[in-house]
């Protein structure tokens, strides 16, 4: 395996942990707040009139687009 590959690979693990700490960081939020929020299909995000909850909500998807932003491109093209 070439130092490439070997730099890609360990990239690719550091991302995949990134976005599941950040998932399971919202998933607490949202489990947390249960009842304080419905789901808002139409802009796949969340309803709620508690304005630190969507201000969280919020922080972590702007998180989750931020590590998207940085996932690692593959050697290969």
């Amino acid at each position: 395996m070439t130092n490439v590959n070997r730099s890609f690979n360990a990239a690719t693990r550091h991302y995949d942990a990134e976005v599941v700490t950040i998932w399971m960081d919202m998933l607490d939020l949202l489990e947390s707040s249960w009842g304080r929020w419905e789901p808002d299909p139409e802009n796949s995000s969340i309803l709620t009139n508690d304005t630190e909850l969507q201000d969280s909500y919020n922080v972590m998807v702007e998180r989750l687009v931020n590590e998207n932003r940085k996932a690692p491109q593959s050697p290969a093209g």
